[in-house]
């Protein structure tokens, strides 16, 4: 019974809507606006006081520890809290980005991102018969990129996308214009 109860309380949480913060903005108006900077001032509070303990721990890393075990030292840093402080300006930067407005003559349609995303990455480098080619964003001897409907992974780099990604790093595009260099 306990176990019916609660997949029907998850149902329903699913089938609610999801909102984006930049639609709380237009729902909630300023009210919503003002929570989210408050949350955000919260989240940068949380990332310095982070980061300056990072900071804090590589400098007695580097004064205390023995030149072969500074490099374990590192990586525990910066797989434990240096991914914890990307998070947390992941989340700074969506919120910011739920405070600015819509501007409806810029957007794009959902129709052209699709044909962008569709575009064939084979067409943007010169690929080998197996789909391979060198890589643009480093030095590359051997063929390291694979390309095939659309996408792409270097495995050399990690570096991995669609078109829009490849086109956007590769001539330094933002999300419009690489869209519109690709349609």
């Amino acid at each position: 019974m306990i176990a019916q109860i609660k997949q029907l309380q998850k149902r329903w949480q699913l089938s609610l809507p999801r909102y984006s913060g930049r639609e709380w903005c237009e729902i909630f108006g300023n009210e919503g606006r003002i929570t989210i900077k408050r949350k955000i001032a919260e989240l940068e509070k949380e990332a310095k006081e982070l980061s300056l303990w990072i900071y804090e721990s590589f400098r007695k890393i580097y004064q205390t520890a023995n030149q072969n075990s500074v490099w374990f030292y590192e990586l525990l840093i910066k797989v434990f809290w240096g991914l914890d402080l990307d998070i947390l300006n992941k989340k700074i930067e969506r919120l910011k980005w739920s405070l600015k407005k819509k501007n409806k003559t810029t957007e794009i349609s959902d129709e052209v991102i699709t044909k962008a995303r569709n575009y064939p990455v084979e067409n943007l480098v010169e690929a080998n018969k197996h789909h391979f080619s060198t890589c643009p964003f480093h030095e590359d001897r051997h063929p390291s990129l694979y390309s095939k409907n659309g996408y792409f992974h270097c495995f050399q780099c990690g570096f991995s996308g669609d078109g829009i990604a490849f086109v956007m790093k590769r001539d330094r595009l933002s999300f419009k214009e690489a869209v519109k260099f690709l349609t």
